[in-house]
């Protein structure tokens, strides 16, 4: 699958007189999971892509496609889009539906680039006024992990029940009674059972941690726009290639008996400069998320970010996680990560996508 983290290069204009060559702006929103309702489409980045006037609108997609996707591993919707519309900071589910804001120029799937409009149609007799925007999914089979938000958001939905409990200003312990309401609500587990800690040094060593905090700098330094809440995708492939193969099995090794085919493991390092952020209680759309942390809590590298884990014996379970500590959960575990207050939180997350076969 590749880095699929979009318009990690802002593209060169080539000098062609002559030519007409222009420079488009296109506006690049790419889809997010994590708990819902915040999964979504998002403003990523405005990039520029050379132009020329005699240029089809088919052949506009496809340079489009080759700065945005170039791995092809994502579903893209081209549309021309009222500036005006609101419909800046997210559009909610999967799809886009063109409406009074959205017309429709093209989408590229599996069975390719299919141009909805005229493919001779010049296009600026297409955008006329509107801005050319382009809504990239999520690389394909990835589930992906949860979502930051203000911690000032007034939202009262049920995704936001306990946040009295993640944000520092007003932070209060879990006693049992509310654990329990918690996880009643959310329909999850509350046992000790579906966490797992390793202390840091066991599973992998320092140097491995360093390798790949060192990779996900210079990613997130190379980026045009990245975002604060940054993720690289990965295959399980291309991280044996960057840090061994002895690591990455100590890695798979923690899920234990019921270790997950390579095939059904998406791997994704993020870095989080989020602050005055959290991530609401919520259960992971991944069967099973093993996260090995990249660097220190507790004001050394960053200060709160804490992930918090609803415990019905003892009100909530937050690790001492240190760089080097791994922790895995199943998605019965109901959970949360504490407003980010200051610094930057990385980590290297394996998604189990698909249960493993049973032996019978």
């Amino acid at each position: 699958m590749g880095s699929t983290h979009v318009n990690s290069r802002k593209p060169e204009v080539p000098h062609a007189p002559g030519h007409n060559v222009t420079a488009l702006a296109v506006e690049v929103f790419t889809a997010r999971g994590g708990a819902p309702p915040y999964r979504g489409y998002h403003k990523d980045a405005t990039t520029e892509i050379p132009v020329k006037n005699s240029d089809t609108v088919q052949k506009v997609c496809e340079k489009i496609k080759a700065v945005v996707d170039p791995s092809g591993s994502r579903m893209l919707e081209y549309t021309a889009v009222d500036p005006n519309n609101g419909h800046d900071k997210m559009r909610q589910g999967h799809g886009i539906h063109p409406d009074e804001t959205h017309t429709a120029i093209a989408h590229d799937d599996d069975s390719g680039l299919q141009v909805v409009t005229a493919p001779d149609t010049p296009l600026s007799t297409l955008l006329n006024g509107k801005v050319l925007r382009v809504y990239a999914s999520m690389p394909h089979g990835v589930r992906d992990i949860g979502v930051f938000m203000s911690s000032a958001a007034q939202d009262e939905s049920k995704m936001t029940v306990g946040k009295e409990y993640l944000r520092h200003a007003e932070r209060q312990p879990i006693d049992l009674a509310t654990a329990n309401e918690l996880c009643l609500l959310f329909g999850a587990k509350s046992g000790v059972d579906t966490v797992k800690v390793f202390p840091p040094g066991t599973i992998v060593s320092g140097d491995v941690v360093t390798t790949l905090r060192r990779y996900v700098e210079d990613q997130y330094t190379s980026a045009l726009m990245p975002d604060q809440d940054f993720k690289v995708y990965m295959t399980i492939g291309e991280l044996t290639a960057m840090i061994g193969a002895e690591p990455v099995k100590n890695l798979m090794g923690c899920f234990g008996p019921r270790m997950p085919r390579v095939e059904d493991v998406t791997v994704v390092l993020r870095r989080c400069r989020t602050h005055h952020q959290l991530i609401h209680f919520h259960t992971d759309s991944s069967l099973r998320t093993l996260q090995l942390q990249l660097n220190s809590g507790h004001g050394l590298d960053y200060s709160g970010g804490e992930v918090l884990f609803v415990h019905s014996a003892i009100g909530a379970l937050s690790p001492q996680r240190v760089a080097g500590t791994v922790t895995v959960h199943d998605n019965t575990a109901l959970h949360g990560v504490t407003e980010v207050e200051n610094g930057v939180r990385a980590s290297l997350f394996l998604l189990e996508t698909k249960a493993p076969a049973t032996s019978l």
